[in-house]
């Protein structure tokens, strides 16, 4: 059975074809486009840098056949080669006519760092931001464009500000938002409903700045037992960044640790003792230290709060399954107390169960913050935090319409009867019992005041509420079983109706 011929390549269309070209891009589908080095070489410095460097002998392929022109072969379709090659040109700019290849041809000209093109079709993105305002907005944030991004967040505004506060749109989560960050999400919500200056706002992800105190490096540490003496098993001495030295057993950490065990076998053994290695690490010799009582059979060290993230990348840089477990537990006593920061950072580990717990936390933060690490998550993760809060906030809503006459109800933070809106005043629920004063932890326990009176429900993270009790105003209490399987909505929900009862 004979083979299928080949596909032969075609010659794109005028001004691509033309015969004293001296450069041949060839498109992903086999599409030939004559075109200049000097043109590619003006609006475009990878180009400019590839036509500059000695290029080795080229191969049949890469010579056209018919006309000895070098060819080059790029990963784009035609259409959007057609589409970048003609804003190169001085020529018209081609109108394009949906935003999905907007997008495939502005990914093309910032790969080909083509600032000209890019520019163009950064006002090319504008005219989407009526008809796809979240699409317009993670595109712009994706590719850094400013002024895009301040179009669509715009049109966004404007259009809650017609309904009037509260907001009566929610938030639609569209599939590019996966490619931004929770920190690009955060900035269309300040955008709308935080920032008093929208000219001057910014959307391009803030600076993670160092402390305005100089940070005073810590002194070398000197290495202690069992580390600080050579012993009759200890064959590998590691040498921290700032030059304190560890005697260690090699085989504990190549067993502890995949990298350490490729970086242990690369070693040659030192000419004046063969059986001392040396092995220098980037880690200063506080974190070193914490590294080697992970990989020995010893308790796990008392690490302060603030070296929580410095624990996860170590942990991770040497696949060292003890510390990463270490690092897991410290983010879980973090959800107490802050609760974002644990969820932001467990989602980003995968850490399920740790992220779980601290969103039940983070419902009864009173107001919004930005933190750095939303720029290490996708919007998706925090989109998934708002909707589970306003969830679980609507049910104390709702049991204040049903059972109280609700006068008012505000949140300091952008969660309310939409999906999103900012008031800068308190939390306020009026009913018979008096005003709800309070909603929140205390000592892992939740606690929802009104007035005199105040629902006391102990908190677990594996069987949620299990017990609300309430607390009257002499002090008397009533236990009340929850079923461990309810949601914690529906725990809030039962712990609610013991209050209005």
């Amino acid at each position: 059975m004979a083979l299928p011929e080949p596909s032969l390549p075609s010659v794109a269309s005028a001004p691509f074809d033309k015969p004293n070209a001296d450069i041949i891009l060839r498109s992903s589908d086999l599409v030939d486009f004559r075109t200049y080095k000097a043109i590619l070489a003006l609006a475009s410095p990878v180009f400019e840098d590839m036509f500059d460097i000695p290029q080795p002998s080229s191969s049949a392929q890469d010579i056209h056949r018919e006309s000895d022109l070098p060819i080059i072969s790029v990963a784009e379709s035609s259409v959007t080669l057609d589409h970048l090659l003609r804003r190169c040109y001085p020529m018209e700019n081609p109108v394009v006519s949906n935003i999905a290849d907007t997008v495939e041809v502005l990914e093309a000209a910032q790969k080909y760092q083509m600032k000209g093109a890019t520019a163009q079709l950064s006002k090319s993105l504008l005219g989407f931001s009526q008809v796809a305002t979240y699409p317009t907005y993670a595109i712009a944030c994706k590719y850094g464009l400013e002024d895009a991004a301040r179009a669509a967040a715009h049109v966004y505004w404007k259009r809650n500000k017609r309904c009037g506060l509260p907001s009566r749109e929610p938030i639609v989560y569209v599939p590019e938002m996966d490619n931004i960050s929770a920190g690009a999400l955060y900035r269309l919500l300040r955008f709308c409903y935080g920032a008093t200056d929208k000219k001057e706002f910014e959307f391009r992800p803030e600076a993670r700045t160092r402390p305005a105190a100089p940070v005073v490096p810590l002194p070398p540490l000197a290495s202690s037992h069992p580390f600080d003496k050579p012993s009759a098993k200890s064959d590998l001495l590691v040498q921290s960044s700032d030059g304190v030295h560890f005697h260690v057993v090699a085989l504990l950490l190549a067993l502890s640790s995949p990298v350490f065990a490729e970086l242990i076998d690369q070693l040659p053994d030192t000419p004046a003792s063969p059986g001392a290695r040396i092995l220098t690490v980037a880690e200063d010799s506080h974190m070193l230290l914490w590294i080697l009582h992970f990989c020995y059979p010893m308790e796990d060290p008392e690490i302060p709060s603030d070296e929580l993230e410095n624990i996860v990348s170590v942990g991770r840089k040497y696949h060292l399954v003890r510390m990463t477990n270490a690092a897991k537990r410290m983010c879980g006593d973090l959800a107490i107390t802050d609760a974002l920061r644990a969820y932001l950072l467990a989602m980003r580990e995968g850490w399920e169960e740790v992220a779980n717990e601290a969103a039940k936390h983070a419902v009864y933060q009173r107001q919004d913050v930005y933190l750095p690490e939303m720029e290490d998550v996708t919007a998706e993760v925090y989109y998934q935090l708002l909707v589970y809060r306003w969830n679980c906030l609507k049910v104390i809503c709702a049991l204040s319409r049903e059972h109280h006459t609700l006068d008012t109800l505000c949140t300091t933070h952008w969660s309310r009867s939409a999906l999103y809106v900012t008031d800068p005043r308190p939390l306020v629920v009026v009913s018979s019992y008096g005003q709800l004063e309070s909603v929140g932890f205390v000592s892992d326990t939740l606690q929802i005041r009104f007035g005199m009176l105040t629902v006391v429900a102990p908190f677990n993270g594996h069987s949620g509420i299990p017990a609300p009790a309430i607390l009257g105003r002499y002090g008397s209490t009533i236990q009340n079983a929850v079923p461990q399987s309810h949601t914690l909505a529906e725990e809030l929900k039962i712990a609610l109706l013991e209050v209005c009862a």
